[in-house]
Order: C-alpha cells, then sequence, then structure tokens
C-alpha cells in the first residue's frame, strides 16, 4: 500500500489487475521489492511467471503512478 501525506492509495495485483487495499493484500518480498496479491493464487503465479510478471510488473507501476495523480485529494 502507498502512502502520500497520510493518504492511503490503491495497488494493484501484479497478476489479475485487481486494485487492492493493503489491509488484506498478501505481501511478499522478491528481489528486495515489496508485492501486493490479492490472493495465494495470484502469488504462486507471480513467482512462477518471471519475464511475464517483470513486463507486467512495469505496468502496474505505471497504472498505480497513474492512479495517484488522478487520485482526489482527501477532504
Amino acid at each position: 500500500m502507498s502512502t502520500v501525506e497520510n493518504k492511503i492509495l490503491p495497488v494493484v495485483d501484479p497478476i489479475c489487475g485487481m486494485i487492492i487495499d493493503n489491509s488484506w493484500a498478501i505481501s511478499t518480498t522478491k528481489d528486495r521489492q515489496t508485492h501486493d496479491s490479492c490472493s495465494f493464487s495470484c502469488r504462486d503465479k507471480f513467482f512462477k511467471l518471471p519475464q511475464k510478471i517483470n513486463e507486467l510488473h512495469e505496468k502496474i507501476r505505471e497504472l498505480e503512478a497513474q492512479l495517484k495523480r488522478e487520485s482526489p485529494e482527501p477532504r
């Protein structure tokens, strides 16, 4: 889960693309980076498909950056 000035931002599961929040995400670390998954199934697929995941992970980072830019400010 990402935070900016105490603002909670969603993250995207790198396998299925589901938007999730850290209160129920399954967090794991790979190559010194933390990855959030919506389920154990997606987490397991993440570790089995390294090349595809690397491509998807880059796309996810782009989507997360877009979400941060487009997210409304807290009131």
